[in-house]
């Protein structure tokens, strides 16, 4: 669930989303969570995965302190603005993973096509 889920459903609609995404497809939750307040909302609805965005190292620190003092198992994982000269630190706060947009920002890609033909050359 991304931050522009939550802001079409807002923060009273997130636990029935939740709840609606469990009974109807079973599948495991990740909420992304970009300010230290919104964790007040998500740590109950107990998801699997919490995706801590575009936070300060201090705020990843607080945010990772405080979901592992609710008990359970909830994954945590760092992302945005990480990258070489801050992963380090990053992976200090006690995150369980960290993702790094900037491995393919800078990537060279391959236009490739597969069109379907009529068989004729």
């Amino acid at each position: 669930i991304k931050d522009n889920h939550l802001a079409l459903v807002g923060c009273e609609g997130l636990p029935s989303l939740v709840d609606r995404i469990r009974t109807r497809h079973g599948i495991p939750i990740e909420i992304e969570v970009s300010a230290p307040e919104q964790l007040d909302q998500v740590i109950p609805l107990r998801p699997e995965r919490i995706l801590l965005d575009n936070m300060s190292v201090e705020s990843l620190r607080h945010c990772v302190r405080a979901i592992r003092a609710s008990g359970g198992s909830i994954y945590v994982e760092a992302s945005g603005g990480i990258d070489l000269s801050n992963v380090r630190s990053v992976a200090l706060t006690g995150v369980d993973g960290i993702s790094v947009g900037r491995i393919t920002h800078s990537a060279a890609s391959a236009d490739i096509a597969m069109d379907w033909g009529t068989g004729k050359t």
